[in-house]
C-alpha cells in the first residue's frame, strides 16, 4: 500500500532547541495512527510542519506523492490535509452552525462572500445539519459556540476539521480535559468516521488508555526523532518506550 504521507529528514529548531531532528515518517491510508512521546518530544511541532503552520529548516514532506514542503497552509487544506488544535479554535460569538458553515463554504469556494446571502444557501446549510447530526450537536445549532461545555466544544472542533473533507486529519489531543464519558464519545466517533469515510486519522495524545484503545499503529517520538513505531502490542512491550515514555524501568 502506497504511503499517504512521507516525511524525510525533517528538521526544525526554536533557537538552540531542536524540536524535530532529521525525522523520517511514513503514514499509510486508512490506518489510524497515534503519535505519542514525552513533553518536548516534537509532536505538535511535527503537526505544525506537516500542515504548514511552521516552515521546516530542512527535509521534505510528500502528500500522496507530491512535494508539499513549501506549500502554504491553505493550499494543503485544499489538497486534503485537515487538523484540530490543542487549544480552542472555535469562533465563540458565532453559533455552532455558523462555525461549521465556515469550513463548508471554504471547501465549496464561496467563503469570500463571508455570511452575505448564505442564509439562503440551502445546500450548504443542509450539509451543516448533516455534520451537526453526526457529531450529536444538532440541538446546539443556534447556540453561541463560546457557551458550550468543554466536551461539546471539542466535538465542534473535530466537526470543523472534518468539514473540509480531508483525506488526512491530524487531531492534536482531541480528548484533553474530557471526562471518561466524553472521551468515549469522541473516540467512538473517530473510529466510526474512519470506517465510514475515506479519512485517515492521526491522533496526538498523552492519554495511554486513548492511544491503546483506538490505534492501529503507534509512533513514539523522543527528542524530535522516532524512537519506536509499530502496532499497539509491540509498543506496549517495548523496553525503550517503557523506560523513556511510560516511566518504567526497562527489563535488563
Amino acid at each position: 500500500m502506497a504511503e499517504l504521507l512521507e516525511v524525510h529528514g525533517l528538521r526544525h529548531s526554536f533557537g538552540d532547541f531542536v524540536a524535530v531532528d532529521d525525522l523520517d515518517l511514513q503514514l499509510l491510508p486508512q490506518r489510524l495512527t497515534s503519535i505519542i512521546g514525552p513533553n518536548g518530544a516534537g509532536k505538535t511541532t511535527l503537526i505544525n510542519l506537516v500542515t504548514g503552520l511552521l516552515a521546516p529548516d530542512g527535509g521534505r514532506i510528500l502528500f500522496d506523492g507530491d512535494d508539499i514542503t513549501r506549500l502554504p497552509a491553505h493550499a494543503r487544506v485544499r489538497r486534503g490535509l485537515g487538523r484540530s488544535f490543542q487549544v480552542s479554535t472555535v469562533f465563540p460569538q458565532l453559533t455552532v452552525g455558523e462555525n461549521v458553515l465556515i469550513p463548508v463554504l471554504a471547501r465549496r469556494g464561496t467563503s469570500a462572500r463571508a455570511f452575505a446571502g448564505v442564509r439562503d444557501d440551502a445546500a450548504s446549510w443542509e450539509e451543516v445539519e448533516r455534520r451537526l447530526d453526526a457529531f450529536e450537536l444538532s440541538s446546539f445549532r443556534d447556540t453561541a459556540a463560546g457557551t458550550l461545555a468543554h466536551g461539546s466544544e471539542r466535538m465542534l472542533e473535530v466537526a470543523m476539521a472534518l468539514a473540509t473533507e480531508p483525506r488526512l486529519c491530524l487531531l492534536d489531543e482531541p480528548c484533553a480535559g474530557l471526562n471518561p464519558t466524553e472521551r468515549r464519545r469522541i473516540l467512538d466517533l473517530i473510529q466510526r468516521l474512519e470506517d465510514e469515510t475515506q479519512t485517515t486519522f492521526v491522533v496526538v495524545e498523552h492519554d495511554m488508555d486513548v492511544v491503546f484503545a483506538v490505534s492501529d499503529w503507534i509512533v513514539v517520538l523522543d527528542r524530535g526523532r522516532v524512537l519506536s513505531e509499530g502496532p499497539p502490542e509491540r509498543i506496549r512491550s517495548d523496553p525503550a518506550v517503557r523506560e523513556i515514555y511510560l516511566g518504567e524501568e526497562a527489563s535488563s
